[in-house]
């Protein structure tokens, strides 16, 4: 059983050589995702809010415009924090005034494409449903180093559709935290 697992595995690693390797024969996890960014088709944003304050609030709006033509596949959404914070999103928001828009990179650097997306940060939203209540763990070792949370949402943003991260400050000093989202569009 366990010779023809690993003869099954190997006859399987040698049909997909040179089609999920990179050319120093690391096997690549997320084929799918990769060859988006080889085509000049996955993207990424960020910001770092500094100085948030004891139960402030920090938003980041995500949204696909009607007529973009393309869908946003969500591979991540980063939340980095010194605090202990709440950690909320929110699908079918209407945004009551805008705010400083984010410009997206593309994660090849050799590629012109330009991201569909509109992503901002600092506006007033009325939230629609939440579809995510989570928690930045704080205390004192994790305030000390600081500390990442993956909410680990995959999903598909179409057209017409958006999101907002809101994020809550729930320590009882001024803290610094970052959002960094990760996604590929076709």
């Amino acid at each position: 059983m366990k010779t023809s697992l690993i003869k099954n595995i190997n006859r399987v690693i040698k049909t997909l050589d040179g089609f999920l390797k990179f050319d120093d024969g690391t096997l690549i996890i997320n084929p799918r995702f990769q060859k988006k960014i080889e085509n000049g088709n996955g993207f990424a944003v960020g910001h770092r809010f500094e100085g948030v304050g004891t139960d402030e609030s920090i938003y980041m709006y995500f949204e696909n415009p009607i007529n973009s033509g393309v869908k946003a596949y969500i591979i991540s959404i980063l939340v980095t924090s010194t605090a202990k914070a709440y950690i909320d999103i929110f699908r079918n928001n209407t945004v009551l005034n805008p705010g400083i828009t984010l410009k997206p990179i593309n994660l090849n650097f050799a590629s012109n494409n330009t991201s569909k997306i509109h992503v901002e940060y600092g506006g007033t939203y009325s939230l629609g449903v939440r579809t995510l209540d989570d928690l930045n763990p704080g205390g004192v070792i994790a305030t000390a180093i600081g500390w990442v949370s993956d909410v680990g949402e995959s999903v598909v943003v179409n057209p017409g559709s958006n999101f907002v991260i809101k994020i809550t400050n729930k320590s009882n000093v001024t803290e610094d935290i970052a959002i960094r989202i990760i996604w590929w569009e076709e």
